[in-house]
């Protein structure tokens, strides 16, 4: 995913939080986030299970309710 891409998603995300679930709920499970630059980001209760953020930047991002382990398949 290039910079752009998640940057679109990750704006789509603050607008599922602020503007009553009108954007749309970050869901990256998986994902290959490894040196992305997310400083600043509002990340709370994005789905991001086994992404890797292995060198990411996640500076002041706010993860509250996140995701991060995906426990089982149903």
């Amino acid at each position: 995913m290039n910079k752009e891409e998640l940057d679109a998603k990750i704006a789509a995300h603050g607008l599922w939080l602020l503007e009553d679930k009108a954007g749309q709920r970050l869901s990256l499970p998986g994902a290959d986030l490894s040196g992305a630059d997310l400083n600043g980001a509002n990340l709370s209760g994005a789905n991001l299970c086994c992404a890797d953020l292995n060198g990411a930047n996640l500076g002041f991002v706010c993860l509250r309710g996140s995701s991060f382990v995906s426990w089982g398949s149903a």
